[in-house]
């Protein structure tokens, strides 16, 4: 299964859902999400497999991820401790002086 990688302060996640840090990472660019966004409660309701912290506004993004050991019924997100596919960096701005 195809997930999306986050790092936390308590090791790699892995989860579905590509908004936990609030960016869309579905897209290329990765698309904040908008104020009124009904997926905001997901992010702030987010807790670690590992400890049951919370973890709004502790995420970094990672990358794409393979779960080998898939199975029906999960309870997501899960600890995470394979590979990551890094996403490419977004452009920078270049600054005109």
């Amino acid at each position: 299964m195809d997930v999306y990688v986050y790092d936390t302060p308590n090791g790699k996640i892995a989860d579905f859902r590509s908004y936990l840090d609030g960016v869309d990472h579905s897209f290329a660019e990765g698309r904040p999400l908008g104020g009124y966004d009904a997926r905001w409660e997901k992010v702030q309701t987010l807790q670690c497999p590992r400890n049951g912290d919370g973890l709004f506004g502790k995420l970094e993004y990672l990358g794409r991820g393979i779960l080998e050991d898939y199975h029906e019924l999960m309870i997501f997100p899960v600890v995470y401790g394979g590979t990551v596919e890094e996403s490419p960096a977004a452009p920078q701005e270049s600054s005109s002086e």
